[in-house]
């Protein structure tokens, strides 16, 4: 049974889900804050252990999305602006790859939760345009 503060993050979790290039996506910052770790832990990850990161469960964004992001979501750029560093996003898969990349308990105790609102989100409501509505609709 699922736990009133395990359905909040499940929640926070799904809101920061976003469409782009035709999957759902979240960005590493958001990821990063969910796992309470330093975004560049993560990129570090994705830089040292390649194979477990192949480009159809993370990516770079380019300019133009990254503009799109900052137009769309000014509170992203509080820290400066977002073009000024590389932004990974990550599809549903590649942050089912993150537990590998770092073996250690306590992060993987992090990611489960995590891993169970992904696991949710796929169940859906029983209606199957609900993925399709996420990733056709403008971030």
């Amino acid at each position: 049974m699922e736990t009133s503060t395990g359905n909040l993050l499940e929640a926070q979790f799904l809101a920061h889900l976003r469409a782009l290039r035709g999957q759902v996506v979240i960005l590493e910052s958001d990821l990063a804050w969910f796992l309470g770790i330093e975004p560049a832990r993560i990129h570090e990850a994705v830089e040292g252990q390649p194979e477990l990161f192949p480009s159809d469960f993370v990516f770079r964004l380019t300019k133009s999305e990254l503009d799109d992001f900052e137009s769309q979501f000014p509170c992203l750029t509080a820290d400066g602006p977002l073009s000024s560093r590389p932004r990974l996003a990550f599809t549903l898969a590649g942050v089912g790859m993150l537990p590998a990349a770092f073996p250690n308990d306590a992060f993987a105790q992090s990611v489960i939760p995590i891993l169970r609102a992904i696991a949710n989100y796929w169940k859906g409501d029983g209606n199957p345009t609900s993925t399709h509505q996420l990733v056709n609709r403008k971030s």
